[in-house]
């Protein structure tokens, strides 16, 4: 009888956890989610466009270029890129950041494949999580297709 207790008990907490885990997955992705319920994020963003150069500032990047619209310069310790965004979540336009110039928060290595030399003009997708200042952009994952 204890046993059968014990095991409906460890049965029931797994698979709580289980279902936390789906919930808070689900309001990642939702507008206003984020890792800790929207608390301090915007939601979990999926930004499409391109990288125009590395180790290149905005402004040098405008006046090369002032037919360009939606630039954000993304600086990281690994250096600093220029990304023309696309669309955001299949939005055309991104009014989410405060500033043109985001501080990056992600591994070396996801921010390396931002900065790679073969990646340049390639249309890459980039998951990310904005924080409600608008100041900083986690990056957990780069796609690069083309």
């Amino acid at each position: 009888m204890i046993g059968k207790m014990i095991r409906t008990s460890i049965v029931s907490t797994v698979g709580m956890l289980l279902l936390s885990g789906v919930v808070s997955s689900a309001l990642a992705f939702g507008p206003g989610g984020g890792a800790i319920g929207g608390i301090g994020s915007r939601g979990m963003s999926l930004i499409t466009g391109k990288v125009l150069c590395a180790n290149c500032n905005l402004e040098q990047m405008r006046q090369a270029h002032p037919e360009l619209r939606q630039l954000y310069q993304l600086n990281h310790a690994e250096g600093q890129i220029v990304v023309q965004v696309s669309s955001v979540n299949g939005q055309e336009s991104w009014r989410a950041p405060q500033s043109d110039e985001l501080r990056v928060r992600s591994l070396a290595q996801v921010f390396r494949a931002l900065t790679s030399k073969d990646n340049m003009m390639k249309d890459i997708e980039i998951t990310s999580l904005l924080s409600k200042d608008g100041r900083n952009l986690d990056i957990f994952d780069v796609a690069v297709s083309g």
